[in-house]
């Protein structure tokens, strides 16, 4: 009982100290909610970097249900929030920048490379604000803070990949071409093995379009040839003389399948191979197909089969059976005895082989042995002698017989008991009735042998039927195969039409770009121009707006000082028809006692109409109008009364 409870209390102890541990973050957080407003810790909080971790700790405890309640509890009351909250736009964009700055101060530019291990993101970033840029859907504050720390809005060309390699290769093949006179350097060139392969190598690369237009127009300038030259053609003689030693090969073997590794004559043995290759590839002529036919040329997979027998053949010569140990590695000829003996018991019961009655013929002319169990050869000396001991002799004899052993076993073996001899006549009886069970076997297994071989015999007429509906398809199938040869060679020049013209577009593209460039900078500073000038114009219709009001107030203005002169102008017409009634014309002296013309209705004083008459002839001195008499003129009683409505 007692390391029970020490274990126990050994647990108790420990639940305290996470207890304590987790009451410290606790009052960790609460001040940093005091100091901040919240509980949203972000991950680069340099003052307490583990409160993050901490923070982050106990969202994930509460999602997985594994956090106290009361430490739930405390955590909502000082408004815990259990999920991360999301950044603004703005504040990723800035963490971003500030990570920019971080790799500027560390590898001297912002150019990011593409894959960056450190900080993958980055990159990403680096080439949107490019992008946002050449669309200009960035704003102008984004630019200034990018500008600020050098970046280069142009992404940095790619490193040009090291041509040493392809520099040498390119030496060697001028070389080349001073000493041949070309480019077409073949691929059995024993000099140079890998200029070969790198000629080869340039064309594919070509035709895959990946080749760069630098090297182009190297290759180019040295009349290089991007359409490999037709390899030699055949000589016919060759041909000739190889399908005669084919036919010799024939009258001595029996057939035409010559092995692989044929030392009297390898030549002929390669060019049975190609001429089956060739077949296989439908390159080969009706013409020669029907040569090599009429000789019995066999085009399956029995030249293969052939192959086998013939090193069959020569291990009987050697060892004078064909009884071939399993293990016997030279050529699998072990294995390949095995599997003949299988596909004859599948062809016995039945079961789909290629194993022909002309296969089986030529297995058991050399005496081939199908079952090893019925090949029992007579026993050997050390055989008979084992078998003797086994069944209690003691004694090695040549011949033996049942007396002989009785005898024999009485005088040197009397401790053998009697119920372990057996006599050799009942063995012999037994291994006869074993036998006979077997030949009836067998003789049921020819039965169903003979079924089968009429099913396959039939098979084989409809294999035939097939085999000459198949010559009419590859008939078809080798006029298809040379359209397409025609179509390939068509699509090959309609191909390098298009990779010229590729290249002349991509040219044409480095050219608009550089256009587009100066075309970008200047949309870039009209937007800015224009954004002035909306400023200002929005200012000037605010002073117009102002100007409106001012004018509104003066027409006001000057509508009343119109309206004032005008009166003015009455009242001083006025004053001036009265300061003409009541002055004299002449002297200007006020009128005491004036008097009027009645012809024109002037008026005047006495004094001055008195000198006026007596100069000017009872005349009026303003319009020389006749007075009639003195007595004409009378007195005007009613300017008082006309001064008096005017004032």
């Amino acid at each position: 009982m007692i390391p029970k409870l020490k274990r126990a209390d050994d647990s108790f102890r420990q639940s305290e100290k996470n207890n304590m541990a987790w009451l410290n973050k606790f009052q960790e957080l609460c001040k940093y909610k005091e100091k901040h407003g919240n509980c949203n810790v972000p991950t680069t909080y340099k003052e307490n970097q583990s409160l993050y971790s901490w923070v982050h700790r106990q969202r994930s405890q509460n999602e997985k249900l594994k956090l106290p309640e009361e430490r739930i509890k405390k955590l909502d009351a000082i408004s815990f929030s259990w999920k991360t909250p999301s950044k603004p736009k703005d504040d990723v964009w800035n963490d971003r920048l500030e990570q920019l700055k971080f790799y500027k101060s560390k590898h001297g530019d912002c150019n990011v490379p593409k894959i960056y291990a450190e900080n993958l993101p980055l990159d990403n970033w680096v080439h949107t604000q490019r992008k946002q840029y050449r669309k200009l859907n960035i704003s102008e504050e984004h630019i200034k803070k990018l500008n600020a720390i050098g970046f280069s809005w142009k992404a940095p060309p790619l490193p040009k990949p090291k041509d040493d390699f392809w520099c040498t290769k390119f030496e060697a093949l001028k070389l080349y071409k001073s000493k041949h006179g070309d480019c077409n350097v073949p691929a059995a060139y024993k000099e140079n093995q890998p200029l070969a392969k790198w000629v080869h190598r340039q064309r594919s690369q070509y035709n895959n379009s990946t080749l760069s237009k630098e090297r182009v127009e190297k290759l180019n300038a040295i009349g290089f040839s991007w359409k490999a030259p037709p390899g030699p053609k055949p000589n016919v003689n060759v041909w000739n003389d190889r399908l005669e030693e084919l036919k010799l090969y024939k009258l001595k073997h029996g057939h035409c399948n010559v092995p692989r590794t044929y030392g009297e004559n390898q030549p002929l043995a390669n060019w049975v191979n190609t001429q089956h290759c060739q077949y296989r590839n439908l390159t080969l002529s009706q013409e020669r197909i029907e040569k090599l036919d009429d000789i019995g040329f066999v085009w399956s997979d029995d030249y293969n089969w052939y192959d086998s027998f013939d090193v069959l053949k020569r291990y009987k010569e050697k060892h004078g059976h064909c009884k071939v140990p399993k293990s016997y590695e030279p050529h699998q000829l072990g294995s390949w005895v095995q599997h003949q003996r299988s596909q004859y018991k599948n062809m016995l019961k039945g079961l789909p082989t290629p194993l022909t009655k002309e296969r089986i013929k030529l297995l058991e002319s050399i005496g081939f042995v199908w079952s090893m169990i019925e090949y029992q050869p007579p026993p050997s000396n050390e055989t008979r002698k084992i078998r003797m001991k086994h069944h209690g002799v003691g004694k090695e004899i040549n011949k033996p017989n049942h007396e002989q052993i009785r005898t024999h076993n009485q005088v040197k073996s009397p401790a053998i008991e009697e119920n372990r001899k057996r006599p050799r006549e009942d063995i012999c009886e037994v291994q006869i009735c074993n036998h006979s069970k077997r030949l009836k076997k067998l003789e049921e297994e020819k039965n169903e042998y003979s079924k089968k071989t009429d099913e396959m015999r039939m098979n084989l007429m409809r294999l035939k039927q097939e085999k000459q509906e198949y010559w009419k398809n590859t008939d078809e199938m080798r006029m298809n195969l040379m359209r397409l040869e025609q179509e390939k060679q068509e699509y090959w020049k309609k191909t390098d039409e298009m990779r010229m013209n590729l290249m002349r577009l991509e040219q044409e593209k480095h050219e608009y770009w550089k256009k587009t460039e100066g075309m970008r900078e200047k949309l870039r500073r009209l937007e800015q121009e224009n954004n002035d000038y909306k400023m200002k114009a929005q200012q000037q219709s605010e002073g117009i707006m102002q100007l409106e009001e001012e004018k509104t107030l003066l027409q006001k203005k000057t509508e009343e000082q119109h309206y004032s002169i005008e009166k003015l102008k009455e009242i001083q017409d006025m004053s001036e028809g009265l300061k003409a009634e009541l002055e004299c014309p002449i002297c200007l002296d006020p009128f005491d006692n004036p008097y009027i013309n009645p012809e024109c209705g002037h008026r005047f004083c006495y004094r001055c109409i008195q000198q006026a008459i007596s100069k000017s002839g009872k005349e009026c001195p303003l319009c020389r109008v006749k007075i009639k008499s003195k007595r004409g003129l009378r007195k005007d009683v009613l300017i008082g009364s006309i001064t008096n409505a005017v004032f």
